[in-house]
């Protein structure tokens, strides 16, 4: 009507671009590897590739762990959390360890048996020839006092000394299944023999005070926590005078601190210099109308935070 012509809104077809060198029809795309290998090899190298691959794959779940350690599959025997006998076994990131670390051994193997040219990364080989220690168990309950709540024990001790500690169950005998004659044992894996050794005497010394422990009993004097005492009984805060047995009055205006000064005015035995006025304010200062104000009220408690 204007003259305007209609806009075309859909978008043009990228056209491909063809050259007499292009292959991509004879290359080997991995998906979630960022390579792309050349073409006409060999099935043996294209093997000995998709292992060194896979290997790259295991190196990546056993450095992020924590996160990769749902996405492991631990292979056909499935092991649950409890055994038939209601005994934990290992946690889910231990056992992906350990599948992890067996998984790499037999990749590596056949690496080596397809191309025996292959040399494994350093840092597997620096792996490899890490400080061991094992500590046998000797009740069937210290591998529950090494993990500790939700597996924190076994964290810390890991953290503190830069350790990685792997706990194995005990060795079932074929004959007598029911005989036990072991109970485990734990092994620390560090850098060197001084993180090791520290772990393993920490270990030793947590096992040691478990088997010192008489079954949470503990007397608790509950009267030590009381701020309450009894004049009647006890010795009053002011320390300096022992009272002897006597009687409160039940008078408005008179309090235990009365009664005190009456029972050492009336006391032969005290001294003259404990009679002067000077001595009885001093008690004096004390008195405390009990009709207006609570016995509480002479305990003196910390002040409100920045009233201090």
């Amino acid at each position: 009507m204007f003259g305007f012509g209609i806009p075309i809104l859909t978008p043009s077809v990228p056209r491909t671009k063809k050259s007499k060198w292009d292959k991509t029809t004879l290359k080997t795309v991995i998906p979630n590897v960022a390579c792309i290998l050349p073409p006409d090899l060999s099935p043996d190298i294209l093997h000995t590739y998709l292992l060194r691959f896979q290997l790259e794959e295991v190196e990546y779940k056993i450095n992020h762990l924590e996160e990769e350690h749902p996405n492991v599959l631990y292979g056909e025997n499935l092991l649950t959390n409890f055994t038939q006998d209601n005994k934990l076994q290992l946690t889910p990131d231990v056992r992906a360890r350990d599948s992890l670390v067996s998984e790499r051994r037999q990749i590596i193997a056949s690496i080596e048996k397809i191309f025996p040219a292959f040399r494994a990364p350093l840092s597997i080989l620096l792996s490899l020839q890490k400080s061991i220690k094992k500590i046998n168990f000797t009740e069937e309950n210290h591998f529950v006092i090494i993990l500790g709540p939700r597996a924190n024990t076994l964290r810390a001790l890991e953290k503190e000394f830069n350790v990685r500690m792997s706990i194995r169950g005990p060795k079932k005998n074929s004959d007598n299944p029911n005989e036990v004659t072991d109970f485990g044992h734990v092994l620390i894996i560090g850098n060197n023999d001084d993180e090791v050794g520290r772990c393993a005497s920490k270990v030793e010394l947590l096992i040691k005070s478990d088997e010192n422990y008489d079954d949470f009993n503990h007397d608790v004097d509950v009267n030590s926590y009381s701020l309450s005492f009894d004049p009647a009984v006890e010795t009053v805060p002011w320390e300096d005078v022992q009272p002897t047995n006597y009687e409160f009055s039940t008078d408005r205006y008179v309090n235990a601190v009365d009664d005190l000064i009456k029972e050492i005015n009336n006391n032969d035995k005290l001294a003259e210099d404990d009679e002067t006025p000077e001595r009885r304010a001093l008690f004096e200062r004390f008195a405390v109308d009990l009709s207006r104000r609570d016995i509480s009220c002479l305990l003196r408690e910390a002040p409100p935070p920045g009233l201090a």
